[in-house]
């Protein structure tokens, strides 16, 4: 009885586990930025002829605004802009400007008699629908690692903004 009770055993650990395939590791994720995922890349040259590749920041807190200069929310929250920029310059923070301008000499001449001095990128097709930008202003704040962790759509976002900055900094200042 015990013999015919151990090989019941057996033949069950061996259907339980010996079939089953291993584990397949977990793809990239691949899509459109949600909260918690990884962001997706932006390949791109700034307004200056600079290239932009995101993946680069890594170890930096990320600020990514989709605006336009046609824009009034967009436009109104510039100088909460600048002084975000201002205040994080010297940390490990990156803010790039997405401009949904239709053209490219508007964002240029916005952006010279404004003095915008964070990096501006001009594209109003590719990467707002690969980020599935529908509305401006939208901000994404990716943290040191280069996951999604706030997405920010709307005007009058400030508090929010700055929240979500610092909480990543304080975060990145504990790991060193």
């Amino acid at each position: 009885m015990r013999r015919i009770l151990l090989s019941f055993v057996v033949a069950s650990l061996v259907i339980c586990f010996g079939c089953n395939p291993p584990a397949e590791p977990e793809a990239p994720y691949n899509g459109p930025p949600k909260v918690g995922k990884p962001a997706p890349e932006i390949i791109a040259t700034t307004l200056d002829g600079k290239p932009f590749r995101l993946s680069e920041h890594r170890g930096k807190v990320v600020v990514i605004d989709f605006w336009a200069t046609w824009c009034g929310p967009c436009v109104n929250a510039m100088p909460f802009m600048r002084s975000l920029y201002a205040r994080y310059k010297d940390q490990q923070f990156v803010l790039v400007g997405v401009s949904l301008d239709r053209k490219r000499e508007a964002l240029t001449r916005y952006v010279e008699s404004n003095e915008i001095p964070w990096a501006q990128i001009h594209d109003q097709n590719a990467i707002p629908s690969r980020w599935e930008v529908d509305s401006i202003p939208r901000l994404f704040i990716i943290d040191d690692t280069g996951i999604v962790r706030y997405i920010i759509s709307g005007g009058n976002n400030d508090a929010q903004i700055e929240r979500g900055v610092k909480n990543l900094l304080s975060d990145l200042a504990t790991k060193s």
